[in-house]
């Protein structure tokens, strides 16, 4: 039977104004400085037999009063549309991942040192049948990543890939699976094309309380230019658990081959509160190489009437392929609460830090932030919010270091 269309389309027009006692993150000399920005945020979903489409994201423009930056517009996005050609068996996807970066990891998070990258992802997907409970699936895709600065690592991607499932039971199935995959950089670039291949076993489960995906089997990647090969075991699992309708506690294992590309699809947008995710976007490292990632994600939910709480802790280490590459270790987590006092008043708090010690680096980076304020609705239109921040860095590079104390003001509409 068709699939009866379905429909949302939420957004917000807002303006924010910022104030800051030391816009330019520095450890001396600090300037203070206003930001207003108008902001507009959406979340549009589509599902009908023909499309599917989800997008969410948000566009601001940056306006500095005193002058200590220049004045821009900035965005995020996460957005998938499926084309469905032949129902059951051709699909064509196209996906867009926009997301803020530093430019150096080193410098801090200011907004010189801010650059927005962009993945575009595109390709077909042919489904055969071949029996009532298995069948054949192959995906081919195509991607192209652009950064605003660090242009080292705009360039394509192309992977090819193929698997047969086997459908268990009406809530359980198991595949094999086979991919490859070309990166070519730009010639802006000058860094080093690379290939990786692999074959894993995936079995997955979707049960009342308890949701999983599994992936185990072995990978390598090639660097021909620099003559280095590696390869080794290939983990994913994803392993969700709802105890009752209001919580979530989900488990995140990765060992795979990385590189930037995949951090960004893997990150933009993800379920931290927008002003966490602009702060924990510090903490990624924009590199054209392939690395050894070993990831684990732990994250928590709590939704009620009254009280809404969003917790997540994760451990990143990226481990280059080559002497002289670029290699991390990092520990951050987050954590937001609201709570609502009566029906139109909120309080709010929220905290993020992480840890990043860099290969061939002395020392750690730290850096913390937390925040709290209230909102205000009046009616089902409006609504507006007030926050207090405070951010701080050590590192090894003591010119680095900083204290930065702010506070947010915020209007919105929703029509």
């Amino acid at each position: 039977m068709p699939v009866a269309a379905q429909n949302r389309t939420d957004y917000q027009f807002g303006v924010s104004v910022l104030h800051s006692d030391n816009i330019g993150l520095v450890p001396e000399n600090q300037q203070d400085d206003w930001v207003i920005a108008p902001t507009l945020t959406f979340d549009l979903r589509r599902n009908s037999s023909r499309l599917r489409l989800a997008a969410r994201g948000s566009a601001q423009y940056l306006d500095y009063t005193q002058g200590s930056f220049p004045n821009g517009a900035r965005g995020a996005l996460a957005a998938q549309a499926n084309w469905v050609i032949a129902p059951g068996q051709l699909e064509f996807m196209a996906a867009d991942h926009l997301t803020r970066r530093p430019v150096d990891s080193l410098v801090s998070y200011n907004p010189s040192n801010v650059q927005q990258i962009n993945v575009f992802v595109a390709g077909p997907t042919w489904v055969a049948r071949i029996s009532p409970a298995t069948r054949a699936r192959f995906d081919l895709r195509m991607s192209d990543s652009i950064a605003e600065k660090t242009h080292e690592i705009d360039g394509q991607q192309y992977l090819l890939s193929g698997s047969v499932v086997h459908d268990l039971a009406p809530n359980r199935s198991i595949s094999a699976a086979v991919s490859t995959e070309q990166v070519n950089f730009t010639k802006r670039s000058h860094a080093s094309d690379y290939k990786r291949d692999s074959a894993f076993i995936r079995y997955g489960s979707q049960m009342r309380t308890v949701q999983l995906q599994a992936d185990l089997g072995w990978s390598r990647a090639d660097v021909s230019a620099l003559d280095t090969k590696s390869s080794g075991p290939l983990v994913r699992i994803d392993a969700a658990w709802n105890p009752r309708p209001s919580q979530t506690l989900r488990l995140r294992l990765t060992q795979q081959y990385a590189d930037t590309t995949e951090d960004v699809i893997t990150h933009s947008l993800d379920e931290r509160s927008m002003l966490i995710q602009d702060f924990l976007n510090n903490e990624g490292v924009v590199t054209p190489q392939v690395y050894r990632d070993r990831r684990v994600q732990l994250h928590y939910d709590y939704r009620s009437d009254r009280l809404t709480v969003d917790s997540e802790i994760e451990s990143d280490r990226a481990t280059p392929l080559h002497d002289g590459g670029e290699g991390w270790h990092a520990i951050l987590g987050s954590v937001s609460a609201t709570w609502r006092l009566t029906p139109n008043w909120t309080a709010n708090a929220y905290a993020a830090a992480f840890r990043r010690t860099l290969i061939n680096q002395p020392g750690s980076d730290r850096n913390q932030f937390i925040g709290a304020g209230f909102g205000y609705r009046w009616n089902t239109h409006w609504s507006a919010r007030v926050d207090l921040q405070h951010r701080v860095r050590r590192t090894p590079i003591h010119v680095q270091n900083f204290k930065e104390n702010g506070i947010v003001f915020y209007i919105g509409y929703q029509p």
